[in-house]
């Protein structure tokens, strides 16, 4: 390379936004004397060429020699670039280098585009001489790629909508900020209170450099005394750093481990008439509160005396397994 290259793009209609990572260049050939002696930067625009005025400089990844796609990382926090707007990449080799002819960047015959849809990529690239002065067109585009996200607005990233635990277990799901922040911001999780559930933490803080990194919550389902599912629903507040109006809910399930007892009835002895009848009614496990079987006596014939047919309730005492109706 005996030339600074220049490669004008243009970003895409999201209205806030996007954020690159990393940029890939292709070269023909590379040389290990390129390592110390290119700077890779993002610029704006100005009538066609870069301005000079630097958005951010990426991270030399090292020249080996080769065909290859070198990879050059953005700065933590990324390079963030406004929608419908131009910008070049920027490859400027020092002018004290000598060794130029090691290294060939791999160029495009074509000016298509790949990727988020509405960006697009000057047919040509411009160069120079390294070191500095005018900017000319050259023949072709340069083959790279632009790496990132596209920005969105603020909000909570909850890994899961939903969560189901079984009684007596734990399950996690993570919690991520959707956005860059202003400033701090605090989490804030509710709606265990007064349930079988317990959260572990019970808030979580996101700084403005480590709010893309997932923090995990642990949900843990106590037991209880019923065989019934439970539903609850965990409430997720945030404050701070322009997030103060944001939520998001997680629906939970517990997942019951008791099983409802199964009810049998047992006849008693002969019955002389005119004399009563006992039933027993039996539960297969003893119910851990008081149980009430809805009965319904009926007959073949006329045996049973007034007021006793029909519906009828019987009740099994917490810790006993069964009860006798007559």
């Amino acid at each position: 390379m005996s030339h600074d290259h220049a490669q004008a793009f243009t970003t895409g209609g999201n209205s806030m936004g996007y954020n690159v990572s990393s940029v890939g260049v292709s070269f023909f050939k590379t040389h290990s004397s390129l390592t110390n002696n290119i700077t890779v930067t993002i610029e704006t625009d100005s009538g066609g060429d870069p301005s000079g005025s630097v958005l951010g400089t990426l991270t030399n990844p090292g020249f080996n020699t080769g065909d290859q796609v070198l990879t050059f990382t953005a700065p933590q926090g990324g390079i963030d670039l406004d929608p419908s707007t131009t910008y070049h990449l920027v490859l400027d080799v020092s002018a004290s280098l000598t060794n130029t002819n090691g290294s060939i960047l791999r160029h495009s015959g074509s000016d298509g585009e790949d990727g988020v849809s509405g960006w697009s990529m000057a047919n040509r690239a411009k160069r120079r001489s390294k070191g500095g002065g005018s900017w000319s067109q050259f023949t072709h585009a340069m083959r790279m790629s632009i790496n990132g996200t596209v920005t969105t607005g603020p909000g909570l990233v909850l890994s899961s909508s939903s969560l189901t635990v079984d009684e007596g277990a734990s399950q996690s799901y993570t919690v991520k900020l959707a956005a860059a922040p202003s400033a701090s911001v605090t989490v804030a999780i509710s709606g265990y209170s007064g349930t079988d559930l317990t959260v572990s933490p019970t808030s979580l803080t996101f700084t403005t450099s480590d709010w893309p990194t997932e923090q995990t919550v642990t949900v843990t389902a106590g037991q209880d005394g019923d065989a019934t599912d439970d539903t609850e629903t965990l409430a997720h507040s945030a404050s701070g750093g322009g997030y103060g109006s944001i939520s998001a809910d997680l629906a939970v399930t517990i997942d019951d481990d008791d099983s409802a007892p199964e009810i049998t009835i047992v006849a008693g002895a002969a019955v002389t008439e005119g004399a009563a009848a006992t039933f027993t009614v039996n539960a297969s496990s003893s119910p851990t509160a008081n149980l009430t079987v809805n009965l319904n006596v009926t007959q073949s014939g006329n045996f049973v005396s007034s007021g006793q047919g029909g519906s009828r309730t019987v009740t099994i005492s917490s810790g006993t397994s069964s009860a006798t109706l007559s």
